[in-house]
C-alpha cells in the first residue's frame, strides 16, 4: 500500500504552526506588559482648597486666679495659679478640661516643672516647694527650700533655681523631703528670672544683667562663660539646639547663638555635629583652606566638599580669585583640569522592550515562512 503526501499541503502546515508558535509566545509577554502599565497608573486627587492653618479655642478653665504657668504631663496640666496655687487640670479631653486637684497653702505659685511622680512649685518668698502628684486628686507638699523662687528647671536628681537676688541655686532632690543646696552662682544681678538647662550649662534669664551662660559640669562650682547684655529685661530663656530664645521684658523676644566653638572656626560645636556634620575638631573640616564657618556664613559654599561647584577649582581658589565658587561657569581664567565625561547610557521602558522583542520575533517567524514558500516552489519543479 503506497501512501501519498501531498507536500504543498505540508509546507502550509508547518508555516501554520510556525507563526502560530509565534503568537503564542508573545501573548504572555503582551499580557504582563499591560498589566506592568495598568500598575503604573495613578490617580492624584486635587485638593479642593488651599491648606489654612486652624487656630481656635476649644476648651478653658478659669479659677480666677492669676495664672502664670503651665506644664503638661501626660493628661495633666500642671497650673501655677498666683494665690491660688497648683491647679491641677485633666485635660484629656481638650473641650472640657476639669480640675482634678489642687495645692495651695497661702504663697504665691509662679512657676512649675513636672518630673515623675514630683510637681517643682517657685513660690516666691516661699521658695521652691516639692509636690508628690503620684495621686493627681490629692497633691501633698513633701520637701520645701527657701529663697525667692522665681523659675525651675528639674534635670535629673537635680533642680536648677532662678532665685531673684540669690542667682541660680542648684538643689539635689534625689530624696525629694529633704532637698539640699549643693551650688550656687550669684554675681549681685538684680533677678534671676528664668533658667533652662542644656547639657552640660545653665541659661540663666538675669533681668538687666540680661542673658548669663553658666557651665554647670561641676555642680558645686557653677562659673559664667558668657553673658549678653543690650540694656534690656531678660526675664525668661527657652534653649533649643544651638539658640537660645530670651523673653525681654523691654526687647520682646530676642534670639542668640549659644554655644562653645572648640575649634575656632565660627560655629557651634552644636552646629558642627548635629547641622552641618563638620568635625568640631577642626577648623577646615574639608582642607580647602576656608574656615568652616566662613564657608557656611561667608560664602554658603559646601564645608564638606573642597570644590563645591565642582568646577576643577578649590573653593579657596575661587575666592582668592574673585570667582563664585558656587557657579561651576565661574572659575579662574587658568583652563580648569580635563575631566572625561561618561558617554550617556539610555535604558528602553518596558514597552519599548516588548516592541523591540516582537519585531524581531516577527522578522524570524516571516523568515522561516518564506523560506518555506520558496523549498516548497523548488521541490515543486
Amino acid at each position: 500500500m503506497i501512501i501519498k503526501v501531498n507536500k504543498k499541503k505540508n509546507y502550509i502546515a508547518i508555516s501554520s504552526v510556525i507563526l502560530l508558535l509565534f503568537f503564542s509566545s508573545i501573548m504572555p509577554i503582551a499580557s504582563s506588559q499591560a498589566m506592568v502599565g495598568a500598575s503604573d497608573i495613578t490617580t492624584t486627587l486635587e485638593p479642593t482648597a488651599a491648606p489654612q492653618f486652624i487656630l481656635e479655642e476649644v476648651g478653658q478653665f478659669d479659677d480666677s486666679g492669676s495664672v502664670h504657668d503651665v506644664f503638661i504631663s501626660g493628661t495633666y496640666a500642671y497650673v501655677a495659679s498666683g494665690d491660688q496655687g497648683l491647679r491641677i487640670i485633666d485635660v484629656n479631653n481638650p473641650y472640657n478640661p476639669v480640675e482634678v486637684g489642687q495645692f495651695a497653702d497661702g504663697g504665691s505659685a509662679r512657676g512649675v516643672f513636672v518630673s515623675g511622680d514630683y510637681a517643682f512649685v517657685v513660690d516666691g518668698s516661699d521658695g521652691l516647694k516639692i509636690i508628690d502628684i503620684s495621686d493627681p486628686t490629692t497633691p501633698t507638699e513633701v520637701g520645701q527650700f527657701g529663697g525667692s523662687a522665681h523659675d525651675v528647671f528639674v534635670s535629673g536628681d537635680y533642680a536648677f533655681v532662678a532665685d531673684g537676688g540669690d542667682g541660680l541655686e542648684i538643689i539635689d532632690i534625689s530624696d525629694p523631703t529633704t532637698p539640699t543646696e549643693v551650688g550656687q552662682f550669684d554675681d549681685g544681678g538684680l533677678a534671676a528670672g528664668g533658667v533652662f538647662v542644656s547639657g552640660d550649662y545653665a541659661f540663666v534669664a538675669d533681668w538687666y544683667d540680661g542673658l548669663e551662660i553658666i557651665d554647670i559640669s561641676d555642680l558645686t562650682t557653677p562659673t559664667e562663660v558668657g553673658q549678653f547684655d543690650d540694656g534690656g529685661s531678660a526675664r525668661g530663656v527657652f534653649v533649643s539646639g544651638a539658640y537660645a530664645f530670651v523673653a525681654d521684658d523691654d526687647d520682646g523676644l530676642e534670639i542668640f547663638r549659644a554655644g562653645f566653638d572648640v575649634d575656632g572656626d565660627g560655629l557651634t560645636d552644636f552646629e558642627e555635629i548635629n547641622t552641618y556634620f563638620t568635625d568640631p575638631n577642626d577648623p577646615d573640616t574639608d582642607s580647602d583652606g576656608l574656615l568652616d564657618g566662613e564657608e557656611v556664613n561667608t560664602y554658603s559654599t559646601n564645608p564638606l566638599n573642597a570644590d563645591s561647584d565642582a568646577d576643577g577649582f578649590s573653593d579657596y581658589e575661587e575666592v582668592l580669585n574673585g570667582t563664585d565658587p558656587n557657579d561651576p561657569a565661574d572659575f579662574p581664567v587658568t583652563t580648569p583640569p580635563e575631566t572625561t565625561t561618561p558617554l550617556p547610557t539610555e535604558t528602553m521602558t518596558p514597552t519599548e522592550s516588548f516592541g523591540v522583542l516582537f519585531i524581531s520575533l516577527l522578522g524570524i517567524s516571516f523568515t522561516a515562512f518564506f523560506a518555506l514558500v520558496v523549498l516548497y516552489r523548488k521541490k515543486a519543479t
